[in-house]
């Protein structure tokens, strides 16, 4: 990693790059026929997570302290309740987690009849999203349960690493350390997580699409969408630079000049 812009940005990391681009194909696979192929795909991308969830629970709860790691997480912290930094928390992660923010919601409920029952729809979602929630929850904080009891830690704070390098870190070295089909469930774990961005990214992307085909009628479904994975794949390759630690403390526009000038 280059440490600032003063060196140039360096070279693109393009085993990275190639990735991010076989990505957006699938994206576009599911996208080009509308909705009807991208909801019978979401059949799929929803229910197969939780299938990977239910294997690394079970596996994880034969392993030694993971009931502690799930006691840790169900346990109040009574001090902590006064702190806006934990409310502001809780409701990133609601908005995060239900994608209010980026219209999928809606995007998904303009396709419904007129006198479609939205009420029992929205009590379904937001139902099985906290259910989820508790769920993955409970998987993570049972394998690190076995993490702080394989360390022999008092404290189970001090094997957890905040933020995306609890998935990316902290989880996939309590992976390593099974006895029995560790490479097995590494697979599995971090299939789950591609299977969820995959998700993740062709609900987002249908609202792109939606808004591009409601503005211009004469684009085709197929066309949209090959022009947002596209656009998606030429403004991800950004990440995979070497100057990436630095753009990330700039602002948008940024690095949106720095990098039509590198193009």
């Amino acid at each position: 990693m280059k440490n600032s812009l003063m060196d140039g940005v360096g070279s693109l990391n393009w085993n990275l790059v190639g990735f991010l681009a076989m990505s957006w194909f699938i994206v576009f696979l599911i996208l080009a026929k509308g909705i009807k192929s991208s909801g019978k795909v979401s059949y799929v991308l929803a229910i197969f997570p939780y299938i990977m969830l239910g294997s690394l629970l079970a596996k994880a709860l034969t392993l030694e302290g993971s009931i502690d790691g799930i006691i840790y997480f169900f346990k109040p912290q009574w001090d902590k309740i006064l702190e806006p930094s934990v409310w502001f928390a809780a409701v990133t992660q609601v908005f995060f987690s239900l994608n209010v923010y980026f219209a999928n919601v809606i995007m998904y409920s303009s396709y419904n009849k007129f006198r479609h029952n939205i009420y029992r729809d929205s009590n379904i979602v937001t139902t099985l999203d906290t259910f989820t929630s508790l769920l993955a929850g409970v998987c993570v904080f049972a394998v690190l349960g076995h993490l702080k009891h394989e360390l022999g830690v008092d404290d189970i704070r001090q094997v957890i690493k905040p933020g995306p390098a609890l998935a990316f870190v902290s989880y996939p070295e309590t992976i390593a350390k099974f006895k029995n089909f560790s490479t097995f469930f590494s697979v599995l774990f971090f299939l789950m997580l591609y299977v969820l961005g995959i998700g993740s990214n062709v609900a987002m992307t249908s609202c792109i699409v939606t808004e591009v085909r409601d503005h211009f009628k004469k684009v085709k479904n197929w066309q949209a969408a090959l022009g947002v994975a596209i656009l998606g794949t030429i403004f991800g390759s950004i990440y995979y630079t070497q100057v990436y630690l630095s753009l990330k403390h700039l602002s948008f526009e940024t690095w949106f000049i720095y990098y039509f000038i590198i193009l």
